[in-house]
């Protein structure tokens, strides 16, 4: 819904999810909230966001640290 409010663009990696939540100021296309909390992964800490993605043909990247809540290791 982000997008479709932003002309298609979705939130850049600076602004991170939380601009589903509160928009930056004086966004004057901002509809939301569009989420009603931030998202965690399974292990309840925060996703990391990134756009534009580094896998070919898809918009953004949601990552997690995985069980051992270390960035890069093979979990």
């Amino acid at each position: 819904l982000y997008a479709l409010d932003h002309d298609g663009e979705f939130p850049k990696s600076t602004d991170g999810l939380a601009v589903l939540n509160e928009p930056k100021s004086r966004d004057k296309k901002w509809k939301g909230p569009y989420l009603e909390k931030s998202p965690v992964d399974a292990w309840d800490q925060p996703l990391t966001y990134r756009h534009p993605s580094s896998t070919p043909r898809k918009s953004f990247d949601l990552i997690s640290a995985g069980p051992d809540m270390l960035m890069g290791t093979e979990d």
